[in-house]
C-alpha cells in the first residue's frame, strides 16, 4: 500500500470502529479524527514542559528518520468556539499523550498475548522438551502480569476517578476560569499518575516495554538451535526486564507525593 494511502486508510478504520462501538451515540464522535505526529510521545513531552522555559528552542524540530507508524499515531480533535477556551491546544496535546500511553501499552500486551497463544502449543511437546520452555513461560507471564497490572492501574485507579471528580467539580464551577483551573488540574493528576510527568520515568517505562516487544519477537520467530542458547536468551532476558524494571520502581519511590 502506498504510504500517502495510509492516513486515509486510518481515517476509515477509525470511523469503522466508532460506528461499532458506544461512540456511536456521541453526537461529537465525528469531530475526532487520525493524527500521525512528527515526534514520538517522549518528545511531546519534552515539548510540552519546555514550554515558556529556556529549553523551548531544543524542541522545535525531531529528527523522524527512525520513526515508525506506532510511534507516529495519535488521535486530533477538531474543536469549535468557545469550547476551544477550555480545550486548547496543551490539553488536546496531553490528552494526546494520555492515549499514546495507554495505546502503547496495549499493543505491547497484544504481543504478549499472541505470545502466550503460540505457547499453547508446546503442551502437545514430549515431556522432557516441555520442559525447557518452563523458564520462557515464566517470564512471558511475568511481562503480561506487569503491562496488564499497569494498564489497569492507569485506566481504572488513576484516569476513571479523575474523571469522576472532574465531572462533580465542575458544577461548582461559576467562570470560565475556574473551568480551566479544574480541567487543567485533572489533566496534571492524570499525567503524573500515569508516570508521564517525568521524561526519565517515561524513557525507563519504554525500555521495558521495548524488552517485552523484543521478547514477544524473539519467541514469534523462535528457531530452536539448542537447549543451552534457548536458556541463555531467555536468562538474558530475564535479566534485563528485571534490572529495568526494579530501576523504574526506585525512581517512582522517589517521585514527591
Amino acid at each position: 500500500m502506498c504510504s500517502s494511502d495510509l492516513p486515509a486508510r486510518l481515517e476509515s478504520l477509525l470511523e469503522l470502529a466508532l460506528r461499532t462501538s458506544s461512540a456511536n451515540y456521541d453526537v461529537n464522535k465525528d469531530n475526532l479524527c487520525v493524527a500521525l505526529l512528527p515526534y514520538d510521545l517522549i518528545f511531546q513531552m519534552g515539548k510540552i514542559l519546555s514550554i515558556y522555559t529556556s529549553e523551548e528552542q531544543e524542541y522545535q524540530t525531531c529528527d523522524t528518520s527512525l520513526l515508525s507508524g506506532l510511534d507516529a499515531f495519535a488521535f486530533g480533535y477538531q474543536v469549535d468556539w468557545p469550547i476551544s477556551l477550555v480545550l486548547n491546544h496543551k490539553a488536546l496535546a496531553r490528552y494526546q499523550m494520555l492515549f499514546r500511553h495507554l495505546f502503547y501499552c496495549k499493543h505491547i500486551e497484544r504481543l504478549m498475548s499472541a505470545v502466550w497463544l503460540t505457547n499453547k502449543g508446546t503442551k502437545f511437546s514430549p515431556g522432557s522438551s516441555f520442559a525447557v520452555y518452563h523458564p520462557s513461560f515464566g517470564l512471558r507471564q511475568k511481562m503480561l502480569t506487569l503491562i496488564q497490572n499497569l494498564s489497569y492501574y492507569m485506566m481504572v485507579e488513576v484516569i476513571e476517578p479523575a474523571w469522576d471528580s472532574l465531572v462533580a467539580s465542575l458544577s461548582l464551577c461559576t467562570t470560565v476560569d475556574d473551568v480551566l483551573i479544574k480541567h487543567n488540574d485533572f489533566l496534571d493528576n492524570c499525567l503524573h499518575d500515569c508516570l508521564l510527568s517525568s521524561p526519565q520515568l517515561l524513557t525507563t517505562v519504554k525500555k521495558l516495554l521495548g524488552i517485552c516487544s523484543e521478547f514477544s519477537e524473539y519467541m514469534q520467530n523462535l528457531r530452536f538451535s539448542s537447549t543451552d542458547d534457548f536458556n541463555q536468551d531467555i536468562a538474558r532476558f530475564d535479566l534485563q526486564f528485571n534490572s529495568v524494571l526494579f530501576s523504574l520502581l526506585d525512581k517512582i519511590s522517589q517521585l514527591p507525593g
